[in-house]
């Protein structure tokens, strides 16, 4: 509640560990996930394994630190993960009529007894890139709670900016700390944020607001053709597809029309893509070229294919890439472990990520930390002291960590801040804060990067 007037503070009582907020369940999700949920279950990959990762990209308020907050509805979120009877019967009211029943029986079984999250304490300071929750288990249910678990912890996009906020909980611990930082550690600090909230539950208000050349056959990605024609399979009245993958042009283009130019020929109708980076003016005007192209090839009318008018990082022990011509929406592809490493005066000099295999950072021991995107960024560390960012909060169906309390979780986020230097957290221009990877890391992920990208050709 807010502080304003006569109310209950803040840690006036512990939330059990079973209470959630009520909004955040299965249901509330995009229907895509539920198509493509579908689309993994008909083909027989309910057993899949599949991790992925949730990170921010942007620090809020042109700052270089975050506190990250929000984990606790995480938990309470995987605790309480079911579809119920009337989720069922309103999803055979919106879903396609040639949705097996049994697929309905199948959601009705789910459960997250199979799903393993990792997570960084919650009221840790945290960084871009760094994953803050690390989700495993079969593929159609890390499907279904991506869009969930984002609303509870990542970022916020419209359009084409991304805005400089990741998720409530997240802002506005952020937000409270930096006010604390410029008032000092004397000053009481109130809070009016009830009144100025966007809605009881902002995503669902805010969700209305963002409703919104030449093929070369060789540079096509194989494993994007065929996710599209898993997904037109099942779901052929209702083809629309994310191009923006790999390469707009060179791959998103030519294997959507491959997929829409069959359809076409078995009497369906393209819905049409999805762009969601980049510059979609100037991509739109060069989709649109293509489309007309396609259409005129293939006697196609133009307004049947033209309708303009996605991260996980590994299945099945195979590591999976986001390319794009944003390298800030690049992932970092593989299972990844996080620390943070240390100086001997306290201080947080890098996070640094590995693949799983490698040796872990040694205390005094010189270890290269490489920017993950540019070569030429790269530094020795010899750190004072190591700490593990990630640890398993949820797994064999039930909490592995007890929730720390309101108060615990403050004392953990000062004492975290404490550890950041002061150039971090100055409010004007603050020193960018290194997040790395390992030599092994930075090598494994750009040669998938090159597997994966298609080759310019000039003529």
């Amino acid at each position: 509640m807010s502080a304003a007037g006569d109310r209950l503070s803040p840690g006036f009582s512990r939330i059990t560990s079973k209470e959630q907020n009520g909004v955040i369940q299965p249901i509330l999700t995009d229907l895509y996930q539920i198509t493509m949920a579908y689309a993994y279950w008909k083909s027989g990959k309910m057993h899949n394994r599949a991790v992925f990762d949730l990170y921010f990209r942007k620090n809020p308020f042109r700052g270089e630190f975050t506190v990250f907050a929000g984990l606790e509805e995480c938990v309470k979120f995987l605790q309480n993960f079911r579809f119920t009877s009337s989720d069922i019967e309103y999803l055979k009211r919106v879903l396609p009529d040639h949705i097996e029943t049994e697929f309905f029986d199948y959601l009705g079984s789910i459960s997250t007894k199979d799903v393993c999250l990792s997570a960084i304490d919650e009221g840790t300071v945290v960084f871009p890139k760094v994953p803050l929750l690390i989700i495993e288990g079969p593929l159609p249910i890390v499907q279904l709670m991506e869009t969930p678990l984002l609303n509870l912890i990542n970022y916020a996009r419209c359009g084409t900016h991304l805005f400089h906020v990741i998720n409530y909980a997240s802002l506005v611990a952020t937000n409270g700390m930096r006010f604390r930082l410029a008032a000092g550690p004397k000053k009481t600090l109130l809070e009016f944020g009830l009144r100025r909230a966007q809605g009881p539950d902002g995503a669902l208000s805010a969700s209305r607001y963002c409703y919104l050349g030449d093929f070369l056959p060789d540079q096509v990605i194989s494993g994007e053709l065929a996710a599209f024609i898993a997904y037109a399979t099942s779901f052929p009245d209702g083809f629309l597809a994310l191009i923006d993958t790999y390469d707009v042009i060179k791959s998103g283009v030519p294997n959507f029309c491959t997929v829409a130019m069959a359809l076409h020929q078995l009497g369906y109708e393209p819905r049409g893509i999805r762009l969601d980076s980049g510059d979609l003016s100037y991509l739109s005007k060069l989709v649109r070229d293509c489309f007309k192209k396609v259409a005129d090839h293939n006697d196609i009318n133009e307004d049947t294919i033209h309708s303009l008018n996605q991260q996980l990082v590994e299945i099945d022990s195979k590591p999976r890439i986001k390319l794009s011509e944003d390298v800030e929406k690049v992932t970092i592809p593989g299972r990844k472990i996080a620390y943070r490493l240390y100086g001997s005066d306290g201080n947080a000099l890098v996070d640094l990520m590995l693949q799983p295999d490698e040796k872990i950072p040694g205390i005094n021991q010189r270890i290269l930390c490489r920017n993950p995107f540019q070569e030429s960024k790269r530094a020795y560390v010899c750190p004072a002291h190591v700490e593990k960012l990630h640890k398993v909060y949820w797994k064999n169906g039930e909490p592995q960590l007890p929730l720390p309390s309101l108060q615990e979780l403050r004392t953990k986020a000062l004492n975290s801040l404490h550890s950041v230097r002061q150039d971090h957290k100055r409010a004007l221009n603050p020193t960018p804060y290194k997040v790395s990877v390992s030599s092994k890391l930075y090598t494994f992920m750009h040669n998938l990067w090159l597997d994966n990208a298609p080759i310019g050709e000039l003529s």
